[in-house]
């Protein structure tokens, strides 16, 4: 999503009083794609591992990846179940 924006995204912050601080944040340097399908982000990102300390966020579902029970909801068993590249989530 980011490569679109030239790896920039919008800040917005809504404070008490209702009114919203926007601010352009530049200081993605990479976006990638974390799926093997998607070969030459996965190239790129295997050799970023490989040689230096990286980090990196998840978006969209990966902020409720279980229920308030503490199993994973149904939509990461559905994507569990129709992935065979993701074997991460074992550690999880």
């Amino acid at each position: 999503m980011y490569r679109r924006f030239d790896n920039r995204h919008l800040n917005v912050t809504m404070k008490a009083d209702g009114s919203l601080k926007r601010e352009l944040i530049a200081s993605v340097s990479g976006s990638y794609t974390f799926n093997r399908d998607y070969k030459a982000d996965w190239r790129t990102m295997m050799n970023i591992f490989a040689k230096q300390l990286a980090t990196f966020s998840i978006t969209e579902k990966g902020y409720n990846l279980r229920q308030p029970d503490g199993y994973f909801t149904n939509q990461v068993l559905a994507d569990l179940a129709t992935n065979p590249h993701i074997d991460c989530w074992r550690s999880i």
